[in-house]
């Protein structure tokens, strides 16, 4: 394929999914520079291979699953060299958004961070991303059988981590009112 056709087909198809390439990015990082730099590798080496891509189709899975794989290298490589010290979540928030939604935001990424690393995954690329399960078990080489059970799984740890962080915080705001009003 002519170097010029070649870019611009590997643009055509990388334009419509950068943005949700960044957010994955975005929720395996947790930084927006490291994530950054994890779509920049991503995209570099997904171009550097691109002329071996069989099936344009096919591109989505495997710029994610790309992106997954140097992850998951540089994560085996981390421990090797201690442990990460995770930054504020500020930094991956835009602060663009209103105080309330971001609140809702930092306590959605707590609580990913709280469930098994393949049901995050499964989690963020379907609901957040809006990945179908066919693309989903080519980035993740999972049967549909299998996907289906850890997005569902996911979702119940989720659900019991969400409840029970809910019951602290009525807990706590019941213990400030009344600590407000007996200061008073």
């Amino acid at each position: 394929m002519n170097n010029i056709i070649h870019q611009e087909k590997f643009i055509e198809l990388l334009e419509p999914l950068f943005d949700k390439l960044f957010m994955y990015a975005l929720s395996l990082e947790k930084n927006k520079e490291a994530a950054e730099d994890l779509v920049s590798e991503a995209i570099l080496a997904s171009y550097e291979a691109f002329g071996n891509l069989e099936d344009y189709d096919s591109f989505k899975a495997y710029l994610f699953k790309t992106a997954r794989n140097i992850f998951m290298r540089k994560a085996a490589r981390k421990w090797f060299f201690g442990k990460y010290d995770e930054s504020r979540i500020e930094n991956v928030i835009s602060f663009e958004l209103s105080p309330l939604l971001t609140l809702e935001i930092e306590i959605l990424y707590k609580a990913l961070d709280k469930i098994p690393a393949k049901q995050k995954e499964a989690i963020v690329l379907f609901e957040i991303s809006g990945f179908s399960q066919k693309e989903i078990c080519q980035i993740q080489s999972a049967t549909l059988s299998a996907l289906k059970s850890r997005i569902n799984r996911g979702k119940e740890n989720l659900k019991l981590i969400l409840t029970k962080q809910e019951r602290v915080l009525l807990v706590e705001k019941d213990f400030l009112k009344t600590t407000k009003s007996v200061m008073l």
